[in-house]
């Protein structure tokens, strides 16, 4: 497992946020502004802006812990990534990717074989294309919410609709595992499933319901 130093990761942050940001001027959430300087202001203070963020401790609910935190979200894209309406959303994978690994508390994430990004990885037992995968992990729960909602990722998340299907079943699940262990996409197929027929226990749970990691 590699850990980057702090001005390690300021530096591929501060890289991540700009590419974000330029990319977000050039897509229809920035129509309107009277110029380009306007909107990359306007972007960046977004993507920068994390009020009540701590620094990491590497703690969970006041006590170490020897667990990360795996989770596996399912997208069902609108279209296939090569279609024209599909082109902000993959020109934004790599910039959006680069600021998950800056942000305190990530681990790792699935990669294609090619060292891309997973949304060109099928999905185990769908056959559907239009399906992919986002399998990564982190130190606490708390770091992944960071990124999800008060990072520039949210930018994107609020735009999710113009480029997702809207599935039937669940799609998210999350569990612990031990620290330097990492995730599987079949097993974590396993544990979605698993939570669909059976409901949240400790080999997964839905976002809004988690379970505590094992004390150890």
């Amino acid at each position: 497992m590699i850990y980057r130093s702090a001005t390690s990761n300021a530096s591929l942050l501060l890289g991540a946020l700009i590419v974000v940001a330029l990319v977000a001027c050039g897509s229809k959430w920035a129509n309107g502004l009277d110029n380009e300087s306007e909107c990359l202001g306007g972007v960046v203070s977004q993507l920068v802006e994390t009020p009540g963020r701590q620094p990491h401790t590497g703690r969970y609910g006041g006590f170490m812990t020897s667990y990360h935190l795996a989770q596996l979200n399912l997208g069902l894209f609108r279209a296939p990534l090569d279609g024209g309406e599909m082109a902000e959303f993959v020109a934004a994978l790599e910039p959006i990717n680069a600021l998950a690994e800056a942000t305190p508390g990530f681990v790792w994430r699935l990669k294609g074989e090619d060292g891309g990004s997973s949304s060109f990885v099928d999905v185990p037992g769908h056959d559907d294309p239009l399906w992919a995968p986002n399998l990564s992990v982190w130190e606490d729960l708390e770091s992944l919410k960071h990124f999800i909602y008060r990072s520039g990722h949210a930018i994107y998340l609020r735009r999710r609709a113009e480029w997702f299907q809207k599935p039937d079943r669940p799609i998210n699940v999350l569990w612990w595992i031990p620290a330097g262990h990492l995730p599987t996409l079949h097993d974590a197929i396993k544990r979605l499933d698993d939570l669909a027929s059976n409901g949240p226990s400790d080999q997964g749970w839905p976002l809004n319901k988690p379970f505590d990691p094992p004390q150890s």
